[in-house]
């Protein structure tokens, strides 16, 4: 017999790939990207986190020279400052040198050089001025503490001391930064990536000084009433703690209060109100509303600009001020904040520079504003040389034979 052509044929198997082999090489090449970046923030130690920022500022090295840490050197090139500041200075100072630790924030750290501190000590004194700036972007007290004793390591004389507006939202705080959904806070403790993308989201974003009022860029959630005050609480116990510890080690102190614009309103407000909205009301109207909403900032200061408006300057002015304390989560220094640096001040004995009033009595309209600062609480450059003035006036008025 013959067989019929194509019945014996043979025809390939067709196996179909399992499901799970299919999706492992569908997110094969996403993974080895995410690892390989992984990988490669972490070799440039990019992070931001309280356990990082904990680390210290400089490292010394065998030729005697301190300089700053690699970890601190990236992340300021990573940071959304103006320069990328890496110092050298040799471990012991020279003779008839007075070198004098600037402690803070980023508003530290965008003080560089802070040659208009430097200068006027100079010719006073007649000795050689040597600034360390350890300033640490998006940082609060906390980090100025352990700066403090980095600094004494460092054969200081002097420790000027300029913190307060990131208590709310400091990346070194563990209370603060826990204030982000639980999910979110463990992954950027361990993903650089993630961190990454965090950091350019924020880049990506408008200023505040630009953003709509009410555009919470904190990170999180708002505080209630009983976490706000152990903040303050935590605030006034590191500064205590730093002015102790420099004093113990015959380091000198100057307290510094924080300047902030107040033109720009509250980041955050309860009750409801659109800002807009309360701009479009009459006085009678806001102050109704202030009233029956107490401890909602928005009316608060759309009232105290109205006072202000009016010719009532220290009722607006104290309207102003009120508002920047109501902020559930505020991200910028407020009166709350200046009381408790004068009262750790004054119980301390240890001179204070009163920036806040300063840069106010220089302001517009004695309100300030976008003439002294660059965003919410970022002073600019002319800013910052009041800033730096008070305090060298507050150092000459302490000791004015040099230290």
């Amino acid at each position: 017999m013959h067989a019929i052509a194509g019945d014996s044929v043979d025809r390939p198997i067709q196996r179909r790939l399992p499901r799970w082999k299919f999706a492992l090489f569908a997110i094969a090449p996403l993974v080895s990207i995410v690892v390989g970046a992984e990988s490669l923030l972490r070799v440039l130690q990019f992070a931001y986190n309280p356990h990082d920022l904990s680390h210290p500022i400089f490292t010394r090295g065998t030729d005697g020279v301190v300089r700053t840490s690699d970890f601190f050197a990236r992340n300021a090139r990573f940071s959304p400052a103006e320069f990328c500041r890496r110092q050298a200075f040799r471990d012991r100072k020279a003779p008839k040198t007075v070198r004098i630790a600037l402690l803070g924030e980023s508003s530290v750290f965008h003080l560089g050089r802070a040659d208009s501190l430097a200068d006027p000590l100079h010719r006073q004194w007649g000795q050689v001025v040597e600034i360390v700036n350890m300033g640490v972007l998006g940082c609060g007290s906390e980090r100025v503490l352990w700066s403090a004793a980095e600094a004494i390591d460092l054969d200081v004389d002097l420790l000027v001391i300029y913190t307060g507006h990131n208590e709310f939202v400091s990346f070194s705080h563990a209370r603060t930064y826990r204030q982000v959904p639980l999910g979110m806070r463990l992954f950027p403790r361990h993903s650089r990536l993630f961190q990454a993308a965090w950091w350019m989201r924020d880049r990506a974003s408008p200023p505040r000084a630009l953003a709509e009022p009410g555009a919470n860029t904190s990170r999180g959630r708002d505080y209630s009433t009983a976490e706000i005050e152990a903040i303050y609480n935590d605030f006034r116990a590191n500064l205590t703690a730093t002015v102790r510890l420099a004093k113990a080690a015959s380091v000198h102190v100057v307290l510094c209060t924080v300047a902030y614009n107040m033109q720009l309103p509250p980041t955050v407000s309860r009750g409801g109100f659109a800002y807009d909205t309360l701009t479009q009301l009459s006085t009678g109207e806001l102050e109704r509303i202030v009233e029956l909403a107490p401890n909602s900032a928005w009316p608060h200061h759309v009232l105290g600009v109205r006072r202000i408006d009016g010719g009532r300057a220290a009722e607006g002015m104290e309207m102003l001020e009120r508002s920047f304390v109501l902020d559930p989560c505020p991200m910028r220094a407020n009166a709350r904040i200046n009381e408790i640096i004068s009262d750790v001040a004054r119980q301390a004995d240890v001179p204070l520079a009163d920036v806040r009033r300063h840069v106010g009595a220089a302001a517009i309209g004695g309100v300030p504003g976008s003439d002294l600062f660059r965003d919410d609480c970022h002073l600019n450059d002319e800013g910052n040389r009041l800033l730096l003035g008070e305090a060298a006036a507050a150092c000459l008025r302490a000791w004015a034979d040099g230290l």
